[in-house]
């Protein structure tokens, strides 16, 4: 408020002719009164949006009350090993790409992905061939067993090929080569 009627008492250069313009003139008083009409009219919108976020915030609050957090139970709990770390996955997929895909690309897509994954790695697969030929020296009297043990290993062998035949249809669908001498440019053949 001092500085106000600071104004007031020691006017700008100029501000008291102008003052005396404004007052001569007669489209003033209009020009102002719509510069009013304006600021109201800018201020009730300001209000009515204000508004809004209050009661949309409000709303989220009282959604959120609502919410019985008790009822939650933790079904389970995951671990990252050292070999989830170490794992090389794919790059992510946008979104164009999963539309435009085919049927057949998607559970390529999949089947690859089950293979990354959750299927087993050529160490553990080394380890659970092992794991099986010791499993069949122990139980070589029991044949039942060792011909269970055998299917086991051909219908994993041909799960495997079956996804590599669908991957390799899918790759040549889209026109996509699969060189199989391929060597980078920055390694040289010897």
């Amino acid at each position: 408020m001092v500085e106000s009627y600071q104004k007031i008492i020691n006017p700008a250069p100029g501000a008291i002719e102008t003052l005396v313009k404004q007052t001569q003139d007669p489209e003033m008083k209009w020009k102002t009164l719509a510069e009013g009409r304006n600021r109201a009219e800018w201020e009730r919108g300001k209000r009515k949006r204000e508004d809004e976020r209050k009661k949309e915030k409000d709303e989220e609050s009282e959604a959120m009350g609502l919410i019985d957090w008790q009822d939650f139970v933790v079904v389970e709990t995951i671990e990252f090993t050292q070999q989830d770390m170490e794992l090389e996955l794919p790059p992510p997929t946008n979104v164009e790409k999963l539309k435009s895909m085919s049927m057949a690309e998607k559970r390529m897509a999949s089947m690859v992905m089950e293979e990354t994954g959750a299927g087993p790695t050529a160490a553990s697969a080394a380890g659970a061939g092992a794991v099986a030929e010791d499993v069949e020296e122990v139980d070589m009297e029991d044949d039942d067993e060792a011909e269970e043990v055998r299917l086991q290993r051909i219908k994993a062998e041909q799960e495997q090929a079956r996804a590599r035949d669908v991957q390799r249809a899918a790759m040549q669908s889209r026109g996509v080569k699969i060189k199989s001498d391929y060597t980078p440019k920055g390694k040289s053949v010897a």
